[in-house]
């Protein structure tokens, strides 16, 4: 029974992810691929401690971006509690996450691959 899931807009992510990919050339090939082929990676919400990402401190977007890395996984935005999408932030980025908050990460399978330390 699923008491609580994770639950995603997914036109105004695919948005999101259509106008990142805009901005950069080499985005459109990405997105082409990606919408063309139903093999490979999917994307997926994780909680940020499944990452080894500390709650309630601030970090930046490029220390959860090398936490996903380590599990092999590649991070590309937040969906924080509020439900506010945050989609290709700038590795410099602050942010100070809260239970509620989600990784969005391109991942091989459902199955978590625990992060190295």
């Amino acid at each position: 029974v699923i008491t609580n899931p994770d639950l995603v807009h997914v036109d105004q992510l695919m948005a999101c992810i259509l106008t990142m990919s805009a901005r950069c050339e080499d985005g459109i090939e990405v997105m082409l691929h990606l919408l063309r082929s139903a093999k490979g990676a999917e994307m997926y919400l994780r909680k940020p401690e499944l990452l080894n990402v500390p709650l309630g401190e601030p970090v930046s977007f490029a220390l959860i971006a090398e936490q996903a890395r380590l599990a092999n996984e590649t991070a590309i935005g937040l969906r924080l509690a509020n439900g506010l999408p945050i989609m290709a932030p700038l590795p410099d980025m602050q942010l100070v996450l809260t239970p509620g908050d989600r990784v969005v990460v391109f991942a091989e399978d459902m199955a978590v691959t625990k992060a190295r330390k």
